[in-house]
């Protein structure tokens, strides 16, 4: 049995009650965020904080933003490999569809080129593993912008445009 179900509500209060302040704290419905390194200052804003950007480009080799071509071509050789290929569909980490393939490095499902299925042709991985796409994809819109993935729209070619110089800005400050 779990500690917390063996307390009274009482005590559960007490528990779950802010040093500060004698309210008590409520947290949000679902299950909470994992990484709250990438928390925006500014919750309003849909542009990337540089503290985002870094903590997303932490570990050169792994890191899901590949910046130059030949950690892109790393992660894309990943998809050849046998385990890539799921045995039951995950969603794509760009684009929300059910997608088969997944990049081992990263270990996310992503669309590389499918060649049947309504996602035909999707280059999902490309997008995904882009520097100036960091922020824009289906799993960013929730740990990033801190939305509900539900809200999450394809961002339109001005919206990446925008994204683009709003990153490379990022990148001549860093």
């Amino acid at each position: 049995m779990r500690a917390v179900t063996k307390l009274s509500l009482k005590q559960r209060r007490r528990m779950f009650q802010d040093e500060r302040n004698t309210d008590e704290i409520k947290r949000k419905r679902g299950r909470p965020f994992k990484q709250k390194v990438l928390e925006s200052s500014n919750k309003k804003s849909k542009e990337v904080t540089p503290e985002q950007f870094k903590a997303a480009k932490r570990h050169r080799i792994q890191s899901r933003l590949c910046g130059d071509l030949g950690s892109l071509a790393e992660h894309l050789a990943t998809f050849v490999e046998p385990g890539s290929r799921a045995k039951h569909g995950n969603k794509c980490a760009w684009c929300g569809e059910i997608a088969w393939t997944k990049c081992t490095m990263c270990d996310t499902a992503l669309h590389f080129y499918p060649t049947t299925g309504k996602s035909k042709g999707k280059d999902c991985a490309i997008h995904f593993h882009d520097d100036m796409c960091f922020g824009l994809g289906y799993s960013d819109h929730r740990d990033v912008h801190r939305k509900e993935k539900s809200t999450w729209v394809e961002p339109t070619p001005h919206a990446r445009s925008k994204n683009r110089t709003g990153i490379a800005a990022l990148k001549e400050n860093l």
